[in-house]
């Protein structure tokens, strides 16, 4: 007698057989059928297989390469394109002294941008043929980012400074 009522409900539902309704389903002892069913959980979110050990060192390398081209590309295109860079953070009137504070604190930024980039390329030289890589990538898509942001500046330059002749 001490029973649960699932446990003697699902007793009788084993020995009763399902009965037939209208439209090809089957209905249980208690009434329900499949009609209105949501589907299961793991069918809505379903487990996402675990990534190895090898597969988060190659994402994180290739985070890092990315990380590092956004990280120097507009360092290097700013450093190249100073001033104009200096005079558009400035605004459209401004003063004297706003124009040389924003020098300042662009040339601040700089230097305290390629200075990491320093730090960064000089751990990945110490940390040359160790297993992980992680500096040497992120050196890499900086040196990478800031050709990139120095070339098609340059270029750009050039072309304008002999078109003009």
């Amino acid at each position: 007698m001490d029973q649960s009522f699932a446990d003697r409900l699902a007793r009788i539902q084993t020995t009763q057989t399902p009965e037939a309704v209208t439209g090809g389903e089957t209905m249980d002892l208690i009434g329900s059928t499949n009609r209105n069913t949501l589907p299961s959980m793991q069918e809505l979110y379903p487990t996402v297989k675990h990534k190895t050990y090898d597969q988060k060192f190659k994402m994180a390398i290739v985070n890092n390469l990315i990380l590092g081209l956004i990280w120097m590309l507009p360092t290097g295109y700013a450093a190249v394109n100073f001033l104009p860079v200096a005079d558009f953070l400035a605004g459209a009137d401004p003063s004297d002294q706003s124009v040389l504070n924003i020098r300042v604190g662009l040339g601040v930024g700089l230097l305290v941008s390629f200075g990491l980039f320093y730090w960064v390329g000089r751990e990945a030289l110490r940390d040359l043929g160790k297993a992980h890589g992680m500096p040497a990538s992120l050196a890499i898509g900086g040196a990478i980012g800031a050709v990139i942001g120095v070339g098609p500046a340059t270029v750009f330059r050039l072309f304008l400074e002999y078109s003009a002749v």
